[in-house]
């Protein structure tokens, strides 16, 4: 029998499935801790649509609706080059230079487990993920 974490972890995946476009593409999605798919290094991108979330190679996060600027972390030459998004696996969204040192940070910290950011439709940025409540009765 499942434990009621694993049976809330697969609700909370099902839900973010829900919210990836037919078929299920990974574009707009970045995923917590040290696995493939868990850094957004400069360069790189996450789009849906004409959103795209770009870490851009002078060191500043920036969310676009085509090219109109709609959001950014205000990091430019902060740690020009090399910078790169990380979803840590404890929630939090962490901006870093090539050498780890971290300059900017965002999101609510939760406890370990496993995260997913998901660049949405609406072109809202939200992190999914984490069990919030459990009874604690596992054995």
């Amino acid at each position: 029998m499942a434990s009621p974490i694993t049976v809330l972890l697969l609700v909370i995946s099902a839900a973010v499935v829900a919210l990836l476009p037919p078929p299920c593409v990974a574009d707009n999605v970045l995923y917590s801790g040290n696995q493939d798919g868990s850094t957004l290094p400069a360069g790189k991108s996450l789009t849906y649509g004409s959103y795209s979330l770009k870490m851009q190679k002078d060191c500043n996060l920036v969310l676009y609706d085509g090219n109109e600027l709609i959001w950014q972390t205000g990091t430019t030459r902060k740690g020009n080059p090399g910078c790169s998004l990380s979803l840590l696996s404890n929630g939090g969204l962490v901006v870093s230079t090539a050498k780890s040192e971290v300059v900017w940070t965002g999101g609510q910290e939760g406890e370990e487990s496993y995260y997913v950011l998901v660049l949405q439709k609406d072109r809202n940025l939200v992190v999914y993920g984490g069990p919030r409540w459990a009874t604690g009765t596992n054995a």
